[in-house]
């Protein structure tokens, strides 16, 4: 084109990636060259594209913009997720190149490829959320909203998390739900919660009769030849009422732009085919064009206007603040109460941006205002860095000794159940007690020996003691020669197999039985009937557990009327009484001292056992043993 034709100047082209090679050559060729939509940050450089100009402006513009608002809040670190496509590639570089270079931390910037899935999406959600709290999504339409879903499933939308959402063409100040989370999948209810903690970015849009008429303009003139582009028709709309593409009005301002530098140049008597020169007349200019209010800086590129757009309660999104780039003098400036701040002198005129919170944001949970706003990040950090563990040492020490008194506990208490259990069983379960049938009865006759032998069930009655070796009615009575009341086994046969033939030719001095083999003594209670009572099982069954040397082996009882009666250890030798009496026996020092002994240690191990006292004592055999009815040995 430029080697057949007369070129004055270039405009376009739009895309990023071909306005990169067409600028390098329009430079070098020193042609001007207005791109209405190239934005990527190389073109920042106008060291290299020294002849350019662009209408819809750097992103790297709206990453100042943000900043201020960032600023507002009091934010400092912003994580970024963006399609990698055209527009919102440029968008993501600019923002995040512009954010560190003025310090504010991006530790995540991911770009994907295509359309991601919902797995893709709620992973680069889960990777934003462990390095910030606010999350820039520069994505298209389509995506914006299964992102913001997804972050709803991982509880990203209840407040502690704020969503930039980023639109690179100019929107109005108000903007339904249809264009922002509506949709017919289902999912509404959840969309419209999500997009609570939403604030949406655009570049302002210029509203108004003309603007609408300029659009229909567009699209009518693009069914003509030599275009022949017929739009698609949207629901409600006859032919005359289509509006054409957002870009045709940024096209619109790149003539007008140029058509300006030009008369500039002119005017300055300088050579309008010069490219550099026309370059530096494009600085400074400002006018109202059909895209908004058109300021070029210093580098020949549009300080865009912004709006921040936030969610109301009918589901529309309303600007709640904006960048307005205004005259001195302005009325604007005059009588808002905002912040503003002085760009730069131009020529004659000096140029002010202005920033202006309108409303106070909206925040998930009905909140409003500025002081709800969530910090970038946790007090405590996103990994409890900058809250250190506390020592516990106390904490695990007073920890490990309750849950070991607590266990302690447990074992006692579960040891004291247990042990309770077996007494009670032990108790309930009268070990002690004995059939008057299984005990042989040692019986005697008129004229002969003692023999031994079970008596049958008419002999078990009132005359049962009668047969007994010791007449029950006797009281002994012993002397050097006398054996009055007792009997003295001869040799017998039927002794001899009853087991008794230790007591042949021996004194017996109460009444006895065999029981499972062993001499026991049996003591009579002259009672009808005994009651069994608690006290009186806990009782005997204290008796059967007191077992010492010096202490008679209590056997059992018996309770079954008409025989009551107890059955003790059979003491053969007698009393202690029996032994004083005797004039056979010499009673010396150490024999008493012998007796005294075994008598205290009998009386010790009652004191010091569970009984606790002793009753009546009484002393028989030559090894002192205590028993109820009198100390044997």
């Amino acid at each position: 084109m430029y080697m057949n034709n007369d070129v004055d100047m270039f405009i376009g082209p739009g895309c990023s990636t071909a306005a990169e090679m067409v600028a390098q050559l329009a430079s070098f060729w020193n042609i001007p060259i207005i791109s209405w939509v190239a934005t990527d940050p190389i073109f920042n450089d106008k060291s290299v594209y020294t002849t350019m100009g662009r209408t819809l402006g750097s992103f790297s513009k709206l990453a100042m913009f943000l900043m201020d608002v960032y600023q507002y809040y009091g934010w400092k670190r912003v994580a970024i997720i963006s399609s990698n496509w055209l527009l919102w590639d440029d968008a993501a570089r600019a923002i995040a190149l512009t954010f560190k270079e003025y310090n504010v931390s991006v530790p995540l910037h991911i770009a994907y490829r295509g359309t991601p899935s919902k797995r893709k999406m709620r992973r680069l959600l889960i990777e934003s959320k462990t390095v910030s709290r606010i999350v820039m999504l520069i994505v298209p339409k389509q995506d914006r909203r299964n992102f913001m879903l997804q972050a709803y499933n991982l509880e990203m939308t209840k407040g502690d998390y704020v969503f930039y959402t980023i639109e690179m063409l100019p929107e109005d100040d108000i903007i339904d739900a249809t264009q922002m989370w509506y949709s017919n999948d289902g999912n509404n209810e959840k969309a419209k919660q999500a997009f609570e903690c939403v604030f949406h970015v655009s570049l302002a849009a210029k509203t108004g009769p003309d603007i609408d008429a300029f659009r229909v303009d567009i699209a009518n003139r693009m069914r003509r030849p030599p275009w022949q582009e017929f739009l698609p028709l949207a629901k409600g709309l006859d032919m005359m009422n289509i509006y054409g593409d957002r870009y045709a009005a940024f096209l619109h301002d790149t003539v007008l732009l140029y058509a300006t530098a030009l008369n500039r140049t002119i005017a300055k008597g300088q050579n309008p085919r010069d490219g550099t020169e026309v370059a530096k007349n494009m600085r400074g200019i400002f006018l109202s064009g059909m895209s908004g209010n058109l300021l070029m800086d210093k580098a020949g590129d549009r300080e865009p206007d912004y709006w921040i757009t936030d969610m109301r309660a009918d589901g529309s999104f309303r600007k709640i603040a904006e960048l307005t780039n205004v005259e001195e003098g302005s009325a604007m400036i005059e009588e808002s109460n905002c912040n503003e701040r002085k760009l730069q002198t131009l020529g004659e005129l000096c140029k002010y941006q202005v920033y202006r919170q309108l409303e106070e944001p909206h925040w998930p949970g009905g909140f409003v205002g500025q002081k709800y706003a969530p910090p970038d990040v946790p007090v405590c950090g996103f990994k409890m860095e900058f809250c250190p563990p506390k020592d516990h040492t106390v904490m695990i020490l007073i920890g490990v000794v309750s849950s070991s008194v607590f266990v302690a506990v447990c074992i006692i208490f579960g040891v004291y159940m247990y042990r309770r259990a077996k007494f009670e069983s032990t108790v309930l379960l009268m070990s002690w007690r004995i059939s008057w049938e299984d005990i042989e009865k040692v019986t005697k006759t008129r004229k002969g020996p003692a023999s031994v032998g079970s008596t049958s069930e008419g002999s078990v009655g009132s005359d049962t003691r009668s047969r007994f070796l010791k007449d029950p009615g006797s009281q002994p009575s012993i002397g050097k020669a006398s054996t009055s009341g007792y009997s003295t086994f001869a040799g017998s046969n039927n002794i001899g197999k009853s087991g008794l033939g230790d007591l042949k030719g021996q004194q017996v001095f109460t009444m006895v039985g065999m029981f499972r083999g062993k001499m026991v003594a049996i003591k009579h209670i002259n009672k009808q009937h005994i009651n069994v009572s608690r006290q009186v099982l806990m009782e005997f069954n204290d008796m059967k557990d007191v077992i010492h040397d010096n202490l008679n082996v209590f056997v059992g009882a018996v309770v079954d009327p008409p025989n009551i009666c107890l059955v003790w250890g059979y003491c053969k030798k007698g009393s202690l009484v029996d032994i004083i009496e005797n004039d056979d026996i010499k009673l010396d020092a150490v024999f008493k001292y012998s007796l005294l002994m075994d008598l205290t240690a009998g009386m010790d191990c009652l004191h010091k056992g569970h009984l606790g006292s002793h009753g009546n004592l009484k002393v028989r055999e030559n090894s002192a043993k205590f028993s109820t009815s009198g100390t044997c040995h």
